[in-house]
């Protein structure tokens, strides 16, 4: 038998950290702005969140990380992108944005661990090959291997993105919004399930 007798309330305020997988889309423009300073509140380097893994990957687009004032600064510097295999299985969240930013580059990447993209809001896989061949970028899946085909890239002057009802799909395709003139999505407010305020902070900048 457990017994808790009648005991005054005590508060206490608790801090949650802000979603690194919600950063990780700010650090996607960064990747394709020609010089770029974010500053992103309440993020720490020693997170125990997953994608927090991010500031590594996006080191070699150039995206310096500095963990100062209460947050993360994001400083865009000048750097030959040499990185070609990316390991998304510990990090599946981030493997759409990672592989818009490399295709948006033309940067050929082979990406692995993506097996679960198929099984999430929508299959990414096919999901991600469908939008970028609207910019002639192929996606070839070869059994757990997935290489990019940048050769017939072009950058189109309007482009339709599809969301698949998924949320990451939209965030994902919206830094494209800087090499893209015009830029248009389906069903925007799918960004609600994860960041409500995604279109809106974008306007900011």
């Amino acid at each position: 038998v457990i017994t808790i007798t009648n005991q005054d309330f005590a508060s206490k305020s608790l801090y949650i950290e802000p979603d690194w997988s919600a950063a990780s889309y700010w650090y996607a423009i960064a990747a394709l702005a020609d010089e770029a300073e974010i500053f992103l509140t309440g993020l720490t380097q020693y997170s125990l969140q997953g994608d927090s893994v991010i500031t590594e990957i996006m080191a070699n687009f150039g995206i310096t990380s500095q963990f100062k004032d209460g947050g993360v600064h994001l400083v865009k510097e000048a750097k030959p992108v040499s990185r070609k295999i990316f390991d998304m299985k510990e990090c599946p969240d981030l493997a759409q944005t990672v592989i818009v930013v490399c295709a948006a580059l033309g940067h050929e990447a082979t990406f692995t661990g993506l097996e679960t993209l198929k099984i999430k809001e929508t299959d990414r896989v096919l999901a991600l090959q469908t939008e970028l061949a609207k910019m002639g970028v192929k996606l070839i899946e070869k059994g757990e291997v997935y290489k990019l085909d940048c050769s017939e890239k072009f950058i189109p002057e309007r482009m339709f993105v599809n969301t698949y009802h998924d949320h990451r799909m939209a965030m994902a395709f919206a830094p494209l919004a800087l090499v893209v003139p015009q830029l248009e999505f389906e069903n925007g407010p799918v960004v609600d399930k994860s960041y409500p305020a995604f279109w809106v902070d974008l306007e900011k900048q």
